[in-house]
């Protein structure tokens, strides 16, 4: 009785383990397999714990359902810790959105960068009309030789 119970515990922490790996390659996510067995065991715990909350009943009447009802949150939890052991074991893209986030706005050095920028830009553009490139400029075209050229003229 006992062993039946272990190798059923076993056959669905081996079950499960196999979705977690499964939901992790769906994630991206490439985890080592003690990861994967830890996120599958939580997974399990945190599933039946579910479960029984859903349906109290001691004797379920439908197997099937008692197996959807903690297959599914173990999944999804499993999913869930696998991200986050893959967030504590490399915390790199983490720690880089959250120096994104912590930058503090200057904006007086904004308008004088843009200030700048703007100097330099209409500098480039004189720099260009007085070389007769204002029309291009413009983003019209410039005369072409071909038009001002006697024989092209109707005649």
């Amino acid at each position: 009785m006992v062993l039946s119970a272990l190798f059923r515990l076993f056959a669905f922490v081996l079950f499960i383990t196999f979705l977690v790996w499964f939901g992790g390659r769906l994630l991206g996510i490439r985890q080592s397999w003690v990861r994967t067995l830890i996120a599958s065991v939580l997974g399990l715990i945190i599933g039946s714990i579910l479960a029984e909350a859903v349906a109290p009943q001691t004797p379920f009447p439908y197997p099937l359902f008692f197996l959807s009802a903690i297959l599914l949150p173990a999944l999804l939890v499993s999913m869930g810790v696998s991200v986050l052991l893959e967030l504590l074991a490399r915390p790199g893209p983490l720690v880089r959105v959250q120096s994104r986030l912590a930058t503090v706005p200057h904006p007086l050095r904004a308008v004088r960068n843009w200030s700048v920028r703007a100097r330099r830009y209409s500098h480039i553009t004189w720099i260009a009309a007085r070389h007769g490139l204002g029309p291009l400029l413009l983003g019209g075209r410039g005369p072409r030789a071909d038009s001002e050229s006697p024989s092209s003229a109707p005649g």
